[in-house]
């Protein structure tokens, strides 16, 4: 046998190894190099306000031996990258791990009820038995889904600035408006108010009160006290 056909049938036998199985009278079983298809694979998920899990996946190219029939599920350690929130570890779990011929496709579930709003990313270390070691980055995020809570913020805003702008006018006898006038006055401030906090926290993405807090109550004060509505409050009444 020439030198080149022994080094094929070396390979070969390589091939049809099973990784993660050692064969008799060998002490070490071999294990597969994975190599991610990240063009078939799922790394990232925008969550936007849903807490309901969803899922990831990581397809590998397999070389060096065969994966069993049955592959063990994976396990994965999220590592911190600087510079971005880190991935908790309960956060991804595998729910599935299946053999294609020479790929190996790990399904994920992300869970974002574990973490609070914002955008995470990690480096994903991923471990078994059968393969080498390998890394991926994940990347995911979600926002505040406590849109009653965001209204509650817009009518505190709008009922302060309605209370603050009434309260001087009365103070220096300038308040044209009584009864229900004011009463109605009140309420579309405080409607502009929510409009406007709404339209900061809804459109976007990802929203957290670490991040959008600020830029939402300087939105709804805005609105609140600039609204047409306050000049009137504070028209001192003609008599006509």
């Amino acid at each position: 046998m020439t030198a080149c056909g022994f080094a094929l049938a070396i390979a070969e036998r390589a091939i049809a190894q099973t990784c993660g199985e050692a064969e008799p009278g060998t002490a070490t079983p071999p294990r597969a190099t994975l190599a991610l298809n990240v063009g078939d694979s799922e790394l990232t998920k925008a969550f936007g306000k849903s807490t309901d899990p969803d899922d990831l996946s990581m397809f590998f190219k397999v070389s060096g031996c065969e994966l069993p029939k049955i592959p063990a599920n994976p396990r994965l350690q999220p590592v911190a990258i600087k510079g971005a929130r880190n991935i908790r570890r309960d956060t991804l779990e595998v729910t599935a791990a299946t053999s294609q011929g020479d790929q190996l496709v790990v399904s994920i579930s992300a869970k974002p009820d574990t973490f609070d709003p914002g955008t995470y990313k990690s480096l994903v270390l991923v471990g078994g038995d059968y393969f080498k070691p390998t890394s991926v980055t994940v990347e995911i995020s979600r926002s505040e889904d406590r849109e009653w809570l965001i209204v509650l913020i817009g009518v505190g805003i709008g009922v302060g600035a309605f209370l603050l702008v009434t309260g001087g006018a009365w103070v220096t006898q300038q308040l044209g408006l009584s009864g229900f006038r004011l009463a109605a006055a009140g309420a579309l401030v405080t409607i502009t108010a929510v409009i406007a906090a709404v339209g900061n926290y809804w459109p976007q993405n990802v929203w957290s009160f670490d991040a959008n807090i600020l830029g939402l109550v300087i939105a709804a004060g805005a609105a609140a006290t600039s609204s047409s509505i306050a000049g009137h409050i504070t028209r001192k009444s003609d008599g006509r």
